[in-house]
């Protein structure tokens, strides 16, 4: 189940991340176009960091709250993967108006 949803969202990104780079430098050329996609990229990296490490945070946070209950080992993670799940749908959302 896990691989299956890993593969389809890998196999999703492929198809959205070469479109949006293109949109993004379509305008652009030179020397100009080279820093533009080296910014791309480093962006989207860091703005995984900075997701991973927020998942992390929340995980540490909802494990302290729930500590000496007996959902302190799968609750928080569960509740973790809703929250991507939410905020994935909110970025559809926002991608479908544009």
């Amino acid at each position: 189940g896990l691989v299956l949803c890993l593969l389809l969202s890998r196999v999703g990104f492929a198809f959205v991340n070469t479109p949006m780079t293109q949109a993004a430098l379509s305008e652009l050329t030179g020397d100009v176009l080279g820093q533009a996609a080296a910014l791309i990229g480093y962006v989207r990296q860091l703005g995984g960091v900075f997701g991973i490490a927020a998942l992390a945070v929340f995980v540490q946070w909802r494990s302290a709250h729930l500590a000496g209950t007996g959902a302190v080992q799968i609750e928080p993670y569960a509740e973790g993967f809703v929250l991507v799940g939410l905020m994935a749908l909110v970025s559809l959302a926002a991608i479908w108006r544009l």
